[in-house]
């Protein structure tokens, strides 16, 4: 009997279109080097449904390497206490120490974090939102 219970919970946690959900850890390569960062990912995704993506620029003071300051603030805690309100796949990058959005490799990284996020996930292509706060709304 526990043997065909473990059975069926190995099919269904393997069934397509089953990914894991919350806040994911995903890292990248470029230029050599390994960026982290990090992928909301809604209780009810299902790959049978495009899903809207919105990519959200910290604030200046989230820089770093550990890829969870992007996520204490705006729309992640948002997201953390409403997440209903959330059917949404919303990717964090994190800023180099040192450096701002607008440097090219930084909107090189943006760019590259994105589209693994759309070869992972199923996104609606028509549906990808640019957000952030603070210098972001500057440009710097």
């Amino acid at each position: 009997m526990r043997i065909g219970y473990f059975v069926v919970l190995a099919f269904l946690w393997a069934s397509p279109g089953r990914a894991d959900t919350g806040f994911l850890d995903r890292k990248v390569m470029l230029n050599g080097q390994t960026y982290a960062y990090q992928v909301y990912v809604p209780a009810d995704y299902t790959s049978a449904k495009a899903w809207p993506v919105i990519v959200n620029l910290h604030g200046n003071g989230s820089q770093g390497t550990d890829a969870l300051l992007p996520t204490v603030r705006g729309v992640a805690d948002e997201i953390r206490q409403h997440r209903d309100r959330f059917p949404v796949i919303a990717v964090m990058p994190q800023c180099e120490m040192g450096k701002r959005w607008l440097y090219p490799d930084m909107e090189e990284l943006v760019m590259k974090e994105l589209d693994a996020t759309v070869r992972e996930f199923h996104v609606d292509p028509a549906r990808i939102y640019l957000t952030g706060f603070s210098v972001v709304a500057a440009g710097s």
